[in-house]
């Protein structure tokens, strides 16, 4: 992390804990609750804005933002990352009428972003896969998919607990990032990776294929546990049953990794849970992540992928070369701090 990273980061804690100081009034406490956001064209996600300790609080995705309540408009401060792993926010200002949030958002200058004020709303809810206690009724996902786009916010910043906070606090993406050494970067952090995916289904089970470093990945249907031997992975163990027409996959035995390009952890111990189905007459598959790891997140962090079917797509293979990492290191002489960095690896 750079210095100017970690200081744009405590800036951000610092205005955070000011907004906060507000004590909460009637007209804020009709904010309240789980809300679905949709940021036009094709973004959504869960806000969480809840009462704690006399003071309202925000959350996106189980993320941490600015909010600021005055009578019935409010203003959040979303931050976020572009594919470039660069971080923004975004502005959105509203107005709360009849139980639904509505108003435009802005976001900062970077690269793609809109020049123009972009529609945004908040129903209540929290999302469009709430399955649970439904008969299960399978689908075939079957297929290839193409490369994930929309649907995820890239929140930036999750809830991290202090033992996560020292992890990232001395975490350098420029030398310990998994895929820089053509590692498996592990289940959370790979869940949008722009690749194709190809998804094999038979009764027992369901494959999925990644072009991502030729990632095979099985989930059990059979109702199986993990035996005694099991290795932790970068994938871990998964099992799948179905809600519905909705595949719920449960994953555990992980080895520990990273969340995303900001290096948050992801201890061994943590529970991935996910939620597959079919939208737009089966030709979007849809994907949401929640990642339950105490250890490092005082709440889930939630992830979101859509990726449409293609019938003429084939995977191809993934080429890495671990040695062209360590050739730049012996370039730059930066070869002794990567070995020092060890613990921070993983």
């Amino acid at each position: 992390m750079t210095s100017m990273q970690s200081m744009a980061e405590r800036l951000s804690a610092l205005a955070l804990l000011t907004l906060l100081c507000a004590p909460v009034s009637a007209e804020d406490t009709a904010f309240a609750g789980r809300w679905w956001l949709e940021l036009a064209p094709d973004l959504v996600g869960v806000l969480e804005l809840r009462e704690a300790g006399g003071q309202i609080v925000g959350y996106v995705e189980g993320g941490p933002i600015d909010v600021e309540i005055t009578g019935d408009r409010i203003v959040m401060l979303v931050d976020s990352r572009d594919v470039s792993m660069r971080q923004f926010n975004r502005r959105l200002t509203g107005k709360l009428t009849d139980g639904v949030m509505a108003g435009t958002f802005t976001t900062d200058q970077v690269e793609g972003a809109p020049a123009q004020p972009v529609p945004w709303r908040a129903t209540r809810g929290g999302g469009v896969v709430a399955t649970a206690g439904q008969a299960p009724t399978p689908v075939n996902f079957e297929g290839v998919w193409g490369r994930p786009a929309g649907k995820d916010l890239r929140k930036y910043r999750m809830d991290t607990t202090p033992l996560a906070e020292e992890y990232v606090a001395n975490y350098n993406p420029d030398l310990d990032q998994p895929p820089m050494r053509c590692m498996l970067p592990g289940l959370v952090a790979q869940f949008g990776y722009p690749y194709f995916l190809e998804i094999m289904q038979r009764p027992e089970r369901i494959l999925f294929f990644s072009e991502a470093f030729g990632e095979v990945r099985q989930i059990y249907l059979d109702g199986r546990s993990p035996p005694e031997f099991f290795p932790n992975s970068a994938d871990g163990f998964s099992t799948g049953h179905f809600e519905g027409e909705t595949l719920v996959v449960e994953t555990t035995h992980l080895k520990a990794g990273i969340r995303d390009y900001r290096g948050e952890p992801v201890s061994e111990n943590a529970r991935i849970t996910e939620r597959y189905t079919l939208l737009d007459d089966g030709q979007t598959l849809y994907g949401e992540m929640t990642i339950d790891d105490p250890e490092n997140y005082r709440q889930p962090p939630l992830r979101r992928t859509a990726r449409k079917r293609s019938t003429e797509s084939i995977l191809l293979p993934y080429e890495c070369d671990p040695d062209s990492f360590f050739r730049q290191l012996y370039r730059e002489g930066t070869f002794d701090e990567y070995l020092k960095r060890g613990r921070w690896r993983r």
